[in-house]
């Protein structure tokens, strides 16, 4: 699934390390077979020599201000394709294979008398993760992976700064009757702006959590005066509303709020400084040039939001009044990772800004 490679490392590298690119290539085994021969056992260093594949970042085109540097490229055949990034405490990024376990990523630094970026795959049976956050003393990772999908407490119960105790905190399931998560899982996991709960984003393939609490009206009734037009390949054949959901929960993940619904697949979402979401939600790409076409579109999530996703013509259109509009609609497109520009070594103009990215 490309979608998820290079789009999300840069929106949340870029927040910790200046703008940074990772790539993932497809035929790079050589170079981290020759990086592991630089390191310790289980750690890659990135080789001196030129870089298979990666795109070379003086071939970019960049805005006044910016610089872009290669840290990194992973090499697929062993490390994956990584789909998800996080800062732990000491500045260094941890990031996720779609379909393998986690790695963390000491950056590089130039200079007189520069270091090179090394990887290390850590010691913990859990991956496939498509949300990581550290936060409240732990690793909290969100894995989009079969049976195995839910939210995960990772600790470093030994103190030797390696993670080493799994917790699943709450587990994740598809819509009956094939069950099946897919790409529009579950997803990111944010720390709320209160400073005691997280924030926890699910696809519309997500059956909804059993919750404690709920700020939604949990009133998803369908009416239609028409015969009922569903999707026209089929997708989620079936499955009905709310769609797509974002839940407060507490940091032992036994209490559950949901929030918002009504979303088609939004893989990110992020905070602004005064403690409003955001998120950036996908299309139906076969839904083009019909009335219910709903574009990639930037919503501000609010309490108690419905943002009417319903499968195929029942979605509802932006001027419905139980439903909230987008605030900027974007266009055909598969969003990706958000976040807002807050500590970047950006230029000014662009610090207090969101960022979204997408894949195509």
């Amino acid at each position: 699934m490309p979608r998820l490679r290079l789009a999300l490392a840069l929106a949340l590298a870029a927040l910790a390390v200046g703008l940074v690119a990772v790539a993932t290539v497809p035929d790079a085994a050589a170079q981290d077979k020759k990086g592991k021969k630089a390191g310790t056992k289980g750690e890659a260093k990135q080789p001196a020599a030129k870089q298979a594949a990666a795109t070379d970042p003086a071939t970019m085109k960049v805005a006044k201000g910016f610089k872009v540097e290669l840290l990194y490229t992973v090499p697929q055949a062993t490390q994956g394709s990584w789909v998800s990034l996080c800062v732990d405490p000491k500045g260094r990024l941890v990031a996720s294979d779609q379909y393998g376990g986690l790695y963390r990523v000491t950056p590089g630094k130039g200079g007189a008398f520069p270091t090179l970026t090394t990887v290390e795959k850590l010691p913990v049976e859990i991956g496939m993760a498509q949300g990581l956050l550290y936060a409240f003393d732990a690793l909290y990772v969100v894995v989009n992976g079969g049976d195995k999908s839910g939210l995960y407490r990772v600790t470093d119960k030994n103190g030797d700064d390696t993670p080493d105790t799994v917790e699943l905190l709450r587990k994740f399931v598809g819509h009956p009757p094939k069950g099946g998560l897919g790409e529009h899982g579950p997803h990111a996991v944010l720390k709320h702006p209160d400073g005691k709960r997280l924030t926890v984003v699910c696809g519309n393939q997500t059956a909804l959590v059993k919750y404690d609490t709920t700020r939604v009206p949990p009133v998803w009734g369908e009416d239609h005066l028409l015969p009922r037009l569903p999707d026209g390949n089929g997708f989620m054949a079936g499955v009905l509303g709310p769609g797509g959901a974002v839940y407060n929960v507490s940091p032992d993940g036994r209490n559950w709020e949901l929030f918002s619904v009504g979303f088609r697949n939004q893989y990110d979402a992020a905070y602004s400084a005064n403690g409003d979401l955001f998120t950036y939600d996908a299309d139906m790409e076969w839904d083009f040039n019909t009335p219910w076409y709903r574009p990639t579109r930037v919503c501000l999530v609010t309490s108690g939001s419905e943002f009417g996703w319903r499968n195929g013509a029942g979605k509802y259109p932006p001027y419905y009044l139980d439903n909230l509009p987008a605030v900027v609609n974007i266009g055909p497109g598969s969003p990706t990772g958000v976040a807002f520009g807050y500590g970047a070594r950006f230029p000014q103009r662009y610090q207090n800004a969101l960022f979204i990215c997408d894949w195509s």
